[in-house]
């Protein structure tokens, strides 16, 4: 399974039962593809910098899942269809790998002199 973040910016007169409603759709699409939900962000009203389908501001919500690649297809005319989502964004998580470490040559060990004494 993969790790995938969904930001859905929806209409903004939505209620919060109608931000329930699609964000319940979106988790019952995941948990039907045998997904997991990890976690459900609602960001709010938030304004636009230029407008989307002529409005100004709408409403984020964030959602971070597992699931296979096949069913991201789903989720994605599911968004096309439903009614108030202004804009989606689908991202595919990579899991951060440490940047691998170096290893450093063994110098040769400098022989300490004894300090002159004048």
């Amino acid at each position: 399974m993969n790790s995938y973040e969904i930001v859905v910016i929806l209409h903004p007169e939505f209620s919060e039962d109608q931000v329930g409603t699609v964000t319940g759709k979106l988790e019952s699409i995941i948990k039907k593809n045998a997904g997991e939900v990890i976690a459900v962000d609602k960001w709010g009203k938030k304004r636009f910098c230029y407008t989307i389908k002529k409005q100004n501001e709408g409403v984020y919500v964030d959602l971070t899942f597992k699931t296979e690649p096949e069913n991201i297809d789903e989720l994605q005319n599911m968004l096309k269809v439903e009614q108030g989502v202004l804009r989606y964004l689908i991202v595919k998580k990579v899991e951060k790998k440490p940047w691998p470490v170096k290893k450093k040559a063994k110098k040769e060990e400098k022989v300490e002199q004894p300090a002159k004494a004048e």
